[in-house]
C-alpha cells in the first residue's frame, strides 16, 4: 500500500484505464442483456400466438332472429381463452404381451424338441 500512496488519486493514468475498462464490460453486459430480454419477449409472444384456441359458438336466443351483439362478444372472449385438456386413455405397454408370446414361442419349441427326440 505504502507505493501506490501517491497513484491512487483519480486523475492517475492506471485508474482512468481500470474505470474506462470496467464501464466498457458493464456496457458490453448490458447490451447483452438487453438483447436476451428482447429475445425472450419475442420468443413469448410466437408462443402466445401458435397457443391453440377454439371457436365458440354464439348462443342464440331461442325467440330472437338473429344473435345479440353481447352473445356475440361473449363467444369471442371465450375463444380467448385456452382449450380444455382433453382425457386421453393411457397406452398399455406392450412389454408384457411380447414377453408373453416369447415364452409362449420358447415353451412350444421345447416341446418341439421333446417330441422329436422322443421319436
Amino acid at each position: 500500500m505504502n507505493s501506490l500512496k501517491g497513484r491512487v488519486s483519480p486523475s492517475c493514468r492506471m485508474v482512468k484505464r481500470l474505470l474506462n475498462k470496467v464501464g466498457k464490460a458493464l456496457d458490453l453486459a448490458n447490451a447483452e442483456r438487453a438483447g436476451l430480454e428482447a429475445e425472450i419477449n419475442r420468443l413469448e409472444e410466437d408462443f402466445r400466438a401458435a397457443r391453440p384456441y377454439t371457436k365458440k359458438r354464439v348462443r342464440e336466443p331461442p325467440n330472437d332472429k338473429f344473435a345479440r351483439i353481447e352473445d356475440i362478444a361473449q363467444a369471442e372472449e371465450a375463444s380467448r381463452e385456452p382449450p380444455t385438456r382433453r382425457r386421453r386413455v393411457p397406452q398399455q405397454e406392450v412389454t408384457p404381451a411380447i414377453e408373453q408370446a416369447q415364452e409362449e414361442i420358447i415353451h412350444g419349441l421345447d416341446r418341439l424338441r421333446g417330441a422329436q427326440e422322443m421319436l
